[in-house]
């Protein structure tokens, strides 16, 4: 998918989602709405489905907002699952990438839930988030302005599930009064709630 605006006048508004209702664990029929036992059931069936797999976004959610001027913001919030010991070794380390100096990239949180019920927050661990360069500019060194946030989680383990919050911010437009933006849902995860959002400013055409 791809949305570029265009300088004209129209309100718009885009949402798109693919996603099955999911609740954070089993819970008791009394007093749940009918939507709540549905979503507990539904819950309790793709955790059975997804059993063998190495892990499971259980959601992942991206939130694009663009303004005027061409700056902007992409929310990325995911919760991921991790069932087995090559799951966790996946996860090892998160790398986020972006564009500099036109774009900053922050970790807003992330919190390992471990099996046993404890958390960890991971942004308080020494040296847990780190930026430097993208491993793309070892061959193309015409991208050096391309980086990469790396986040290290060497306490994840089989049964914990991690939660993570990341902000892109465009701080100096590509271009002034400007923007596009393409975007491809994963296939290569088990997402069962994915969805992507995209605010646009009032007044402002776009085309897709």
């Amino acid at each position: 998918m791809f949305v570029r605006g265009i300088a004209s006048s129209m309100v718009c508004g885009l949402f798109f989602a693919a996603c099955v209702a999911l609740s954070p664990g089993p819970a008791t029929a009394r007093g749940l709405s009918a939507a709540q036992k549905q979503a507990a059931t539904e819950n309790q069936s793709a955790r059975r489905k997804y059993a063998n797999e190495p892990y499971v976004f259980e959601r992942h959610f991206l939130a694009v907002r663009f303004e005027n001027d061409g700056t902007g913001t992409r929310e990325l919030s995911a919760r991921v699952r991790i069932q087995t010991d090559a799951g966790a070794q996946q996860f090892r380390q998160l790398v986020f990438s972006f564009v500099s100096p036109n774009e900053e990239m922050s970790v807003r949180s992330a919190t390992i839930h471990t099996a046993s019920g404890s958390t960890i927050d991971v942004r308080s661990q020494p040296n847990a988030t780190k930026v430097g360069p993208s491993s793309v500019t070892q061959k193309f060194p015409a991208y050096s302005d391309l980086k990469e946030l790396r986040v290290a989680l060497p306490n994840l383990k089989a049964g914990d599930t991690l939660d993570y919050e990341v902000v892109t911010r465009i701080i100096q437009p590509f271009a002034p009064e400007e923007f596009w933006f393409s975007y491809d849902f994963p296939h290569d995860s088990i997402i069962p709630d994915d969805r992507l959002e995209i605010t646009l400013p009032q007044g402002r055409a776009f085309s897709i």
